[in-house]
């Protein structure tokens, strides 16, 4: 009390002291004047305090008003004298003195008091809020009818509520989750039945809608909270949002299931190179024999007109000399024909499934391009569709980059385009030309399906397609966007639900200098 100064009467006590609860009191404690501190400590408003009984209306424990009723009248003869009041919450010094013998005022003034004891019990608690408060998983405490009396900052940003006024006082009821109430309430009743700290706590993961509105995956775990003596007081739980590791489990499967697919595409690569291969030997022979063939065919050509012309009724396999000659003519022709096409799809494949680590980049027609890539995919390309156009520029254009890459980017692109049609009338166009900015552009634009406005963001993604069902591993335009940015270059995609798609390489034209 040394510190207080306690000799400055209760007139100079004003409002600007508000660690010092100051009253002026007449005969029988009845209150005439106090400060503001008082006021926002024991009442409202000063017209509330004003007038009441300082013994009897303040919230003084029992024994308080028992001194307060007996400190005055024994101590008559002492000017000011100190005494200790509590309430249920604190405890107060008080210093009581008469600032008149005649009128009998008296002024207390009251400071409040913190023992050891407590101050220990408050920095405790401060530290125990400061642990709660750096841990990442959030943590709840709730009474036994279920309201929340306290959790840390985590659970707030865990549950996506933005103040602990918010949480304090209310039930499951009350939260963003109160769809799934009624189960929390009956996990909560079954853990306060038992009785026993740590008795078979309760470890659950379920999906719950937080304030977001977005369902989340929660992992909490639910124990006892007992008092000293042993009463109940409530449930102490933590939860944390786990709905990445789901994401993450997720994002595992797909890949794993991609991999797999990506896998059985290159063992389809190497079976194809090699099915390649063994047409490619018969059709070798096909067309050295063909060959053969037709320098034979030249050769007797003269020597069966001869003998025609003495004798007009001459056949050929039944067929009239004269028909038979034009049919064998075509006939060479188809089979020399089949057989070099026979080749050049063979050899198409081929470059297609191997590696192409070695293939330098240089001066590529993109006519040779569209021409390729048309060669191994025109019976898909005919499979689909009844209308399909190509727009080739006024002249041939160059592009500095890898043949069999470019290939592999417009293959990708018309074969997207197929898959998007839904019927054989649907159509697709194949244009390359010289753009207004001097730059090379190869589209390709169907009347298709169309890509929704809300997927058109993720198409670029490895790994993500819409053609899960049909065997589609979402690399396709992924690494079609790799090749061309590796080629300085860029693809333009531009699609509308329902009306369609037109991806567009774009590629830096480069003049060759035989044509410079």
């Amino acid at each position: 009390m040394e510190n207080i100064p306690w000799s400055i009467p209760l007139s100079l006590i004003s409002d600007i002291v508000p660690l010092l609860f100051a009253f002026r009191v007449r005969p029988g404690y009845q209150i005439e004047k106090c400060n503001a501190a008082a006021i926002g400590y024991f009442a409202s408003s000063q017209g509330t305090l004003v007038g009441q009984n300082f013994c009897c209306d303040l919230p003084w424990s029992l024994a308080s008003r028992n001194i307060l009723a007996e400190g005055i009248p024994h101590n008559q003869s002492q000017r000011s004298f100190q005494i200790e009041l509590s309430t249920s919450h604190k405890t107060f010094q008080c210093l009581l003195y008469r600032e008149s013998n005649d009128d009998g005022l008296i002024g207390i003034l009251c400071r409040e008091t913190v023992s050891e004891e407590v101050q220990k019990t408050t920095q405790i608690r401060n530290f125990l809020r400061m642990v709660l408060d750096t841990i990442s998983i959030g943590v709840f405490w709730k009474d036994v009818e279920g309201r929340y009396v306290g959790c840390n900052r985590a659970f707030l940003l865990t549950t996506g509520i933005s103040s602990f006024s918010e949480v304090i006082g209310k039930t499951d009821f009350d939260m963003p989750w109160r769809e799934i109430a009624h189960e929390i309430r009956q996990e909560d009743l079954s853990i306060l039945e038992t009785g026993v700290v740590g008795h078979i706590p309760i470890t659950k993961e379920k999906k719950v809608r937080l304030a977001d509105g977005v369902p989340h995956h929660i992992k909490s775990f639910k124990t006892l909270i007992l008092a000293e003596d042993g009463s109940i007081q409530g449930v102490l739980g933590s939860s944390e949002d786990i709905s990445h590791l789901y994401e993450a489990e997720a994002n595992r499967r797909e890949q794993d299931r991609q991999l797999l697919q990506a896998d059985k595409m290159m063992s389809l690569g190497v079976l194809v190179a090699g099915i390649a291969h063994e047409i490619n030997n018969p059709n070798n022979l096909i067309m050295m024999n063909s060959s053969m063939v037709t320098k034979i065919w030249s050769d007797a050509k003269p020597i069966l007109q001869k003998e025609f012309a003495s004798k007009p009724s001459l056949r050929l396999c039944r067929i009239p000399y004269e028909s038979a000659e034009q049919e064998m003519d075509i006939l060479l022709q188809g089979i020399v024909g089949g057989a070099s096409r026979i080749r050049g799809i063979t050899h198409g494949l081929k470059d297609y499934a191997g590696k192409d680590q070695g293939e330098a980049m240089d001066i590529v027609s993109v006519k040779s391009v569209v021409e390729a890539s048309l060669m191994i995919l025109g019976p898909t390309i005919q499979r689909h569709t009844h209308h399909f156009i190509v727009q080739h520029a006024e002249s041939d254009l160059f592009v500095f980059g890898k043949k069999m890459q470019l290939e592999q980017v417009l293959i990708n692109l018309l074969t997207n385009a197929c898959h998007a049609l839904p019927n054989m009338q649907g159509w697709i166009t194949l244009a390359y030309r010289l753009r207004e900015d001097g730059k090379v552009g190869i589209s390709v634009e169907d009347s298709g399906a169309g890509i929704p406005s809300e997927l058109l963001s993720k198409i670029r993604e490895p790994f993500f397609t819409t053609r899960h069902a049909s065997g589609g591993m979402g690399l396709g335009i992924s690494i079609a966007l790799g090749i061309v940015k590796a080629h300085h270059g860029s693809l333009d995609i531009c699609s509308e639900q329902g009306k369609g798609t037109r991806v567009e390489i774009v590629l830096t034209h480069c003049v060759p200098k035989d044509r410079g």
